[in-house]
């Protein structure tokens, strides 16, 4: 099963359907997580022009105004859905996946960019991870790096940079190799892949 996971930065250009889109179908995605969609509705947003051909299953998060927004897309016919829950942070989707006997949660997150907010975001994530048996899928843009290297333009903070990681570490986390490519931005895309 594939993942992709892209801080979208508004979904109103329909030139991002199609890109979103063309990734899912050349990539084989199953499961499609996107941060800052900048919709506080749904209503009027046709989530098929992301997915394109064969059934999808759908659920948001709406933005406070232009800020956050998470979306996530998935295969019905690969995964099916049992369980929602949802914060203005993150949104997980809990359910079986076609031929595996385990339980998955995909959660998609979007941090605030204030350091307080997000260790409070952190230390629900480790809650959230340490109730749920089965395996656990955590995406999105955090709005934090691991070491100076991940910072592009901005000043780097080595302080939050460690308690990101020691949130990483205690969480029991792993980063997913970006295969050659330092920025998910710079990639345009992030697949993973479970098997």
């Amino acid at each position: 099963m594939n993942v992709l996971s892209l801080n979208i930065r508004g979904l109103g250009v329909s030139s991002k359907a199609d890109w979103i889109r063309g990734l899912r179908v050349h990539h084989e995605v199953s499961f499609i997580v996107l941060q800052e969609t900048q919709y506080v509705s749904m209503d009027s947003v046709d989530v098929g022009r992301f997915w394109g051909y064969g059934d999808h299953s759908f659920d948001w998060v709406p933005s406070s105004g232009r800020s956050g927004g998470l979306l996530s897309i998935w295969d019905s016919q690969v995964f099916t859905m049992e369980r929602v829950v949802k914060n203005n942070n993150w949104l997980l989707v809990s359910g079986t996946v076609k031929g595996k006997s385990s339980l998955f949660h995909f959660l998609n997150v979007y941090s605030p960019q204030n350091l307080v907010s997000k260790r409070a975001l952190w230390r629900e994530i480790c809650s959230l991870i340490g109730e749920g048996n089965g395996r656990w899928i955590v995406a999105g843009d955090f709005n934090s790096v691991r070491c100076a290297e991940d910072r592009r333009n901005s000043v780097f903070n080595v302080g939050e940079a460690n308690e990101f990681n020691d949130f990483i570490d205690e969480s029991n986390l792993h980063e997913y190799s970006l295969k050659g490519r330092r920025f998910t931005f710079v990639a345009g895309n992030k697949l993973s892949r479970i098997d």
